[in-house]
């Protein structure tokens, strides 16, 4: 066996620089031309014609573009349609020959009356004349903007394999036609020898010169593109298995057509390992075309690449086993899509995530629903490397590029949900599977929203974990809804669609538009009920790897599963009902069905939670459609225990802990009286210790928790103190509010404050806090907390001291100052600090001297007079100084900020009282204006 050892990774033709001018706006490729001795004229070419373009043509651009060789246009694409002047394929012949870097570096002086030194060709076609691919026109000419003909590009190219007209005899261009033919350059580019040539026709001709052999020297019957570039082409190569050769991703090929690599031959039946650092995707079994450089890493695979060397070999792509093979016929599998079985033998190549599967193993392996790559050769199975999951479908609803971070929807939990699939320990690898089954490698970037996606298990070989996108989607009008009873599959139609579409065991659905996620199951009574609501309503559905609708997304508006509490029967005529809302509100709705309300009045006391769906802005749909999920009697309680704690996204009740999200609804039912019910948040619970048994009544559908009304004990959750830092004080109506960044919470929130501190002025200030209730919170001390202030003394990496007593930072400490968040890396030695110490831990820290043009400074507090403009009289360094106070000025003492009200004593003339004279004072002050934005005083209030 051979092996190939990368010493490094070698770039053909992007060393050149791409098809932009470089002083205007393009920079093209450049043509060859004929002999002097023979002058052709032609008409210029049409502007912007657009040419026919053949597989083979477009096949070649692929090439050429695949291998590097040649750059396209300012798009990035090479477009064959499109013409090509001679000074263009001057350009593309000597970036195809590697010639670029050299050419841009040269000297060279203008050689034609028509390609002047600062005319953006003039360096490639100086380099197409010192190499002898040409040599213009008799009248000094080169005529650079004409499209080249067949005859010359054909011409320029045998001129590549060293030929001059000493060597080619007879008349032009008959001679060069000839010879091109003899080369094979003209194969499938056959044409009018004096007609414009398309860029398609370039690049096929172009491809076939470098394949085309030396025909005497040294160097004969080897490819051009070997001789002049260091590329070989594998002409057959089956691939064996995935490996990896000193820690670079590898393949194992059997090759299968003698086939020139530098050096020697690769001779049919011998194994090589091929280093592939591109990452290019291959199935193993198939037979592939390779193109390789000297140290045998691959640069490129063409597609189509099945039926290599006449062999009639099926490359099916990825597919799903649709009938196992355990099931009748025994011994033979067919994958979905297709009408054949195909055999399976023990001498079929079976792999599962890397790793070889025996003969023993198929019936555990090629079960039904099985995805993977499958090579099929004459009815049987030639190779299977099959993929098993770590995951179910994901949906992608957004990416965050910098954490590599994917906010989705767990299609089996129907809830969102977030993963981590780029820059973690984990290594992952992307494939985009498109609806026929092939397979494009891609990266973290590929993903987009609306993607579905699931990460396969480790493969044993590569250490790194397959991520599959597919994209296979659809939208329309929902219309209707069969099978779901003896065992029946659960389908269902689009409007004008003829094919049906089959719902996955697990899937997920939501209305208005994605903002409501539910999880939905086949085994489930009432799924036929809540697809109800999609009929005649505009949908997006989204399909995984066996071609199941795994989500339905309803692109319209409907309230669901909402939840109140019954706080009165209203009019009978109208059949109206009040209800307390989980939004805090207190509303009128009346049924869609007036008959409803008597049903209801007879069955549901005052102060039963319902569940109800909403019609429109008034009406809501009948309860006694599932009565028995849609009424929570308040009797129905059920136990949080001591001790049962609270996490982060979950709670435990009666024994049994149930998943929280964001929809959620928490009501406090403790005063056990309807009207004194209040909505609640899940910052009132998340992560807080349970100190006493509470009482609760709860709504679930399966491990998660849909709504909680506390029906006693509240006070046995222990509150919560948080800290967080003011970045606005407002006002909303007769509410007041602060917007804060939170400790340990992700974005900035609004909360409204209790009445007894809606006067209080906070901004810009660090404040420890607990939620009351709903949006509210209350301003707090905690023995738990300290609040420390005064002269940062030292800081590195990992402690900072204030005041000379040294505190630990940890990474997820916050900082801020001047109203807006800071790093705490940030801080600097000398800085006047306040903050909040929890357990010896630096929480949260305040720059007091951030302002723009700030200065700290240290002196004794000599008077306060809050009648002068320049309030505060200091001693600074022996020397008396008079400083003005600035409008937000902030006043700080060892144990807390000095309370300052909105409508309440100057705050001066309160500092004046609680400060005497004679004390230490630190501050921060504008150095240009004098004025004070912060003052420290070295004692207690």
């Amino acid at each position: 066996m051979t092996t190939a050892l990368m010493l490094g990774q070698v770039s053909y033709g992007q060393e050149a620089v791409s098809e932009t001018t470089q002083e205007a706006a393009e920079q093209k490729e450049a043509a060859p031309d004929v002999a002097k001795e023979a002058v052709v004229q032609e008409e210029p070419a049409n502007e912007e014609p657009v040419y026919d373009v053949s597989e083979k043509a477009q096949e070649a651009a692929d090439f050429l573009m695949g291998l590097g060789l040649a750059h396209g246009k300012e798009d990035g694409k090479f477009h064959p349609e499109q013409g090509i002047t001679r000074e263009e394929f001057a350009k593309l012949l000597v970036g195809v020959l590697g010639l670029e870097k050299e050419a841009l570096l040269s000297k060279g002086e203008q050689i034609f009356t028509d390609v002047e030194k600062d005319r953006w060709s003039h360096h490639y076609v100086s380099m197409a004349v010192s190499v002898g691919m040409t040599r213009g026109f008799e009248d000094g000419s080169f005529r650079p903007e004409e499209s080249v003909t067949r005859a010359q590009a054909a011409a320029m190219l045998v001129r590549c394999f060293g030929y001059n007209d000493s060597y080619v005899q007879g008349s032009w261009p008959a001679n060069y036609i000839s010879k091109a033919a003899e080369l094979g350059i003209l194969s499938g580019a056959e044409g009018e020898h004096s007609a414009a040539l398309g860029r398609g026709d370039a690049a096929l001709m172009v491809r076939n010169a470098l394949h085309g052999k030396y025909l005497f020297g040294d160097d004969e019957g080897r490819m051009l593109m070997s001789k002049k570039r260091g590329i070989y082409q594998v002409r057959g190569a089956r691939l064996l298995k995935l490996t990896n050769y000193l820690d670079i991703e590898s393949m194992e090929f059997e090759i299968t057509s003698d086939s020139e690599l530098d050096g020697g031959m690769a001779r049919s039946g011998e194994k090589y390992i091929f280093a592939n650092p591109s990452g290019i995707y291959m199935q193993p079994g198939e037979e592939l075309v390779l193109y390789v450089d000297k140290d045998e890493n691959i640069l490129y695979v063409p597609r189509p690449s099945n039926a290599v060397n006449g062999n009639a070999v099926q490359t099916v792509g990825m597919k799903t086993v649709d009938n196992a093979y355990d099931q009748k016929p025994y011994g033979m599998i067919k994958l979905a899509g297709e009408e054949s079985y195909i055999e399976v033998d023990s001498d079929s190549t079976i792999m599962l995530d890397g790793k070889n599967v025996n003969s023993e193993e198929y019936e555990s392996v090629l079960v039904q629903d099985a995805y993977g790559s499958f090579v099929v050769e004459k009815g049987r199975l030639e190779y299977a490397n099959l993929i098993s999951w770590d995951s179910g479908d994901f949906v992608v609803k957004s990416l965050d590029a910098q954490t590599g971070r994917v906010m989705c929807i767990d299609t089996q939990g129907g809830v969102e949900d977030s993963l981590t699939l780029s820059g973690s320990k984990a290594a992952y690898e992307f494939y985009v599977v498109s609806s026929g089954g092939s397979v494009q490698k891609a990266d973290f970037g590929t993903l987009k929203a609306g993607d579905v996606f699931r990460v396969g298990n480790e493969n044993k070989i590569t250490k790194t974990s397959p991520v599959y996108v597919f994209r296979n989607n659809a939208e329309g009008t929902f219309e209707r809804v069969s099978g779901g009873s003896n065992g029946k599959s659960i389908t269902f139609r689009l409007k004008g669609v003829t094919d049906s579409y089959q719902l996955a065991d697990s899937f997920a659905y939501s209305y208005n538009g994605g903002k409501r996620v539910r999880a939905g199951s086949e085994g489930s009574s009432s799924i036929a009920s809540s697809l109800n609501e999609f009929y005649n309503q505009k949908v997006k559905i989204y399909r995984n790897y066996a071609d199941d609708v795994i989500y339905i997304e309803g692109n319209f508006s409907l309230v669901i599963d909402q939840y109140g509490v019954l706080l009165d029967y209203g009019d009978a005529v109208r059949g109206e009902i009040k209800l307390l809302t989980q939004a805090g509100s207190k509303r009128v709705f009346a049924f869609e069905d007036s008959e409803e309300y008597e049903y209801l009045k007879s069955r549901v006391e005052v102060g039963t939670i319902v569940k109800y769906s909403q019609i429109n802005t008034g009406t809501i749909k009948n309860l006694s459609d599932d009565f028995s999920e849609n009424i929570i009697y308040t009797d129905d309680i059920s136990i949080i225990n001591s001790g049962d704690d609270f996490t982060e996204d979950s709670v435990e009740i009666g024994g049994q802990t149930y998943k929280v999200d964001s929809d959620t609804v928490f009501f406090d039912y403790s005063e056990q009286d309807p009207d004194k019910v209040k909505r609640l948040t899940w910052d009132k619970f998340k992560g807080r210790e349970v100190v006493g048994d509470v009482e609760v009544i709860a709504d679930t559908d399966g491990d998660y928790l849909l709504m909680m009304a506390i029906w006693s004990n509240l006070e046995g959750i222990k509150e919560d103190t948080k800290v967080g830092y003011v970045l606005d004080n407002f006002s909303l109506g007769d509410y007041k509010y602060v917007e804060l960044q939170e400790y340990g919470s992700e974005g900035v929130k609004s909360y409204k404050l209790e009445d007894e501190y809606k006067d209080l002025m906070l901004f810009g200030r660090l404040i420890a806090f607990q939620i009351a209730t709903s949006d509210k919170i209350k301003i707090v001390e905690d023995e738990e907390l300290e609040f420390v202030s005064g002269e940062l003394t030292s800081a590195d990496n990992r402690y900072i001291s204030i005041e000379g007593t040294s505190y630990r930072t940890e990474d997820d400490a916050i900082g801020f100052g001047g109203g807006m968040s800071i790093n705490v890396e940030g801080f600097d030695e000398g800085d006047l600090v306040a903050a909040y110490i929890e357990d010896g831990k630096l929480v949260a820290v305040e720059d007091l001297g951030a302002q723009p043009d700030a200065k700290i400074a240290q002196g004794v507090l000599l008077s306060v007079d809050p009648d002068l403009r320049e309030c505060f009289v200091i001693d600074v360094d022996g020397n008396e100084r008079s400083f003005a106070c600035a409008e937000d000025a902030d006043f700080v003492f060892r144990d807390g900020y000095m309370e300052i009200e909105d409508e309440g004593m100057d705050p001066v003339e309160l500092f004046g009282m609680l400060a005497e004279g004679g004390e230490t004072v630190k501050f921060s002050y504008n150095k240009y204006t004098e004025e004070i934005y912060s003052i420290w005083i070295d004692a207690n209030q």
